[in-house]
């Protein structure tokens, strides 16, 4: 899966470069790699399954124009209305005896982009609570296990607050 990745997000990148309107990125290709490579490395390194690349997603200008002239935005381009998310679940790194942290909450740092198509782009940063729902839906079954690890790609709407720039309280972010 990551070699798979790998070679089509390098093919992405690379036909990137020679477009009109995007060009290959240096951080965008970095994290490509991360996001191809961290499962293995959390395969092998146990204690970074407590930490989690996670996803959501509201729509900040909802069939506005792309970058590129002509097209309206959706999901995959719509990187306004992005977050990524980097979910620590501190049951997991805190001692056996510390029962009082449920081991269903997780901590999460986001990070989104705004004005990315304009010189004066800048990154909005927050800081959520979030669910591992490995902890939540039972593991009875391989169908509910499976249906489990997916789910825990998506950032579920949580209270949160933006830290940068400025600060704001969210009772919900998505």
């Amino acid at each position: 899966g990551a070699i798979g990745s790998t070679l089509f997000q390098t093919y992405v990148e690379i036909e990137d470069g020679f477009s009109e309107y995007w060009g290959f990125d240096r951080v965008d290709y970095a994290s490509n790699l991360v996001g191809a490579w961290y499962p293995v490395l959390q395969h092998h390194v146990p204690i970074l399954k407590e930490f989690q690349f996670r996803f959501s997603y509201y729509p900040k200008n909802p069939g506005g124009p792309s970058a590129i002239p002509g097209q309206t935005k959706t999901l995959l381009d719509d990187y306004e209305g992005q977050t990524i998310w980097l979910t620590v679940t501190p049951r997991g790194l805190l001692p056996e005896s510390a029962t009082w942290w449920p081991e269903f909450l997780g901590i999460a740092v986001g990070v989104s982009v705004r004005d990315n198509v304009s010189p004066d782009r800048y990154l909005t940063w927050y800081l959520a609570l979030d669910l591992d729902m490995r902890k939540i839906i039972p593991q009875h079954t391989w169908f509910l296990k499976t249906l489990s690890e997916a789910l825990n790609f998506i950032h579920f709407p949580m209270p949160a607050v933006r830290f940068a720039p400025g600060v704001i309280w969210y009772g919900l972010y998505f």
